[in-house]
């Protein structure tokens, strides 16, 4: 049965995280419509509590949980819209969150998918964001004290429109590389990581119909060690498979059916049988 609780105006984004140390699942959820991002409190027993609200930038669009500051305690990072910016959001005691800072990387334009890993093997949390808008991936290199270095430009290509990332070790080389689907472009993108913040120049896969993809994810769905992206589209009612080789290249993708209009991807093992 569904129980409904209420957030801020136009929820659109969604993480999960223990923000209170009581070894329960909390939510997490941007506003986009009243710039905030909104903090529920798990009970353990599948309720939750009203939401508690912290002020973001302008139209607060994809979430990332992680420790950003290296204090044990899981933070939020948010990208914000409309005005170009990124907020970081500290958790400091019981569950509550510092107002914390909002910054503008240089050059992105119209942020949308937000990731988190180590690109440059020093321990410390990075970020990458999907700047829709400029046509470009942007790496933010992390202090590990919540604050963050310049952005770095990863170009997507003239009108692709970056819109959603995910990262993983697409080519065994311990390094970790980012995957994006382009809605421009109508196209999946992989950049190979060097270790140093830095990344190869991308190569790009097309994508099986005539709509824009829309979401993108990364698991092994077969056993095989090897890991598989899967891509959801925009106004249809389909995604994608592609099998990764240890050399960072593509299968061609399988394609499987769905009901109208897939927008988002989540994997779990759902039936204790150990596969995703």
């Amino acid at each position: 049965m569904q129980t409904t609780y209420s957030t801020g105006d136009r929820p659109v984004g969604l993480a999960i995280g223990d923000f209170n140390n009581d070894t329960r699942l909390d939510i997490v959820v941007s506003n986009s419509g009243n710039n905030t991002i909104g903090v529920l409190l798990g009970y353990g027993n599948g309720s939750f509590a009203s939401q508690k609200t912290y002020s973001t930038g302008a139209y607060p669009f994809t979430l990332a949980v992680n420790d950003f500051n290296n204090d044990t305690r899981p933070d939020i990072v948010v990208t914000n819209y409309h005005d170009d910016s990124v907020s970081i959001l500290l958790r400091y005691d019981r569950g509550a969150l510092k107002n914390g800072i909002t910054f503008t990387p240089s050059t992105g334009a119209h942020l949308r998918s937000v990731a988190v890993s180590d690109f440059n093997n020093d321990s410390l949390l990075d970020i990458v964001v999907a700047n829709y808008g400029s046509n470009n991936l942007g790496v933010i290199l992390g202090y590990g004290n919540g604050t963050f270095g310049n952005e770095m430009i990863f170009s997507t290509g003239l009108k692709s429109h970056p819109y959603s990332i995910t990262i993983n070790d697409f080519n065994k080389d311990g390094q970790v590389d980012i995957a994006v689907v382009n809605r421009g472009t109508k196209s999946l993108s992989t950049f190979l990581g060097k270790g140093n913040g830095t990344f190869e120049s991308q190569a790009n896969y097309s994508t099986s119909f005539d709509f824009v993809p829309l979401a993108v994810g990364v698991g092994d769905f077969n056993s095989d060690g090897h890991s598989e992206i899967v891509v959801a589209y925009d106004d249809t009612d389909n995604l994608d498979v592609f099998v990764i080789y240890d050399t960072g290249d593509f299968s061609p993708r399988t394609t499987y059916s769905t009901d109208h209009w897939p927008t988002s991807i989540a994997f779990g093992d759902f039936n204790n049988d150990t596969r995703l």
